[in-house]
């Protein structure tokens, strides 16, 4: 998964080109890229960046297809397909002259995956590894658009 994300991450019109492929049920089925634009969940997400994050576009085309529920109050609730347990991942990664380097994500990327019921999140480091973490357990700041939004 993470060299189709990578692949992706091409597509970014970005400085910083980063994407994200959604999971579920070990299958990768939405793959999206960060890009310049308002965000499609802002109004539950609470974000007014200028860039929409990878994760955020993967999530939103998980909710268009019916993939992801909102856990959040009554948000946005699409009927989601009932099938076995649903195992629902994020695999997340920057390119930057063809490595991998940082890309955790963001406090806000964090709720919403949370918002969303996603359980693991894999990121690639500065050094090229690739991490994975529980979302129940991940920390991170604001993005650094976000953090000067508020100053």
């Amino acid at each position: 998964f993470v060299l189709d994300c990578l692949n992706y991450a091409e597509k970014s019109q970005c400085r910083m080109t980063h994407s994200a492929g959604l999971i579920i049920n070990g299958n990768l089925r939405h793959i999206s890229c960060n890009y310049y634009g308002s965000n499609p969940l802002e109004p539950a997400y609470g974000s007014a960046n200028c860039t929409t994050h990878a994760e955020v576009a993967a999530i939103y085309k998980g909710i268009k297809n019916n993939d992801l529920v909102f856990y959040n109050k009554g948000i946005i609730r699409p009927k989601a397909r009932r099938t076995r347990t649903r195992r629902v991942d994020l695999v997340v990664v920057r390119k930057y002259k063809d490595i991998c380097v940082n890309s955790k994500c963001c406090a806000d990327c964090i709720k919403m995956m949370k918002m969303v019921g996603i359980r693991k999140v894999y990121y690639s480091s500065d050094n090229g590894e690739i991490i994975c973490e529980k979302i129940k357990d991940i920390q991170n700041n604001l993005s650094g658009g976000r953090a000067a939004d508020r100053e």
